[in-house]
């Protein structure tokens, strides 16, 4: 998985993903984004409540024990990248670049859900 190449390659803080898919929906009362590679079967989610907008976003990448709430400094998506910078380092990641090989409309659809989910966090996303 990521943090595992990371650390095997002596990459501390910086990671790199290349996302052939998005998956975007609302499950359970739950906005869920994640960009995954279907080969290496890495990806980074985003969720939050879809009725309770002060709720914190819940971030984590490649297996649950990967993830938490507050983690975020901040994300940035322009045309088909993704960047995303955490607070303190996860498994010796503190850094995604995310390439989106996706089509135009998952990007769409990413950038909007993404906004749904920073809603209450307007300060840590950045969509230009």
């Amino acid at each position: 998985m990521l943090y595992q190449w990371a650390e095997k390659n002596k990459m501390s803080e910086r990671t790199q993903l290349v996302g052939d898919a998005i998956g975007c929906e609302i499950h359970d009362d739950t906005l869920i984004a994640g960009i995954g590679n279907e080969e290496s079967g890495n990806y980074v989610l985003f969720q939050r409540s879809a009725s309770d907008s002060k709720e914190d976003v819940w971030f984590e990448f490649d297996e649950q024990s990967n993830g938490g709430c507050d983690q975020l400094k901040h994300c940035k998506l322009a045309n088909k990248r993704l960047t995303i910078e955490m607070k303190e380092p996860k498994a010796g990641v503190t850094y995604f670049d995310v390439a989106l090989a996706c089509d135009h409309e998952e990007v769409a659809t990413l950038r909007e859900q993404l906004k749904k989910i920073f809603s209450s966090s307007p300060g840590i996303i950045e969509i230009i």
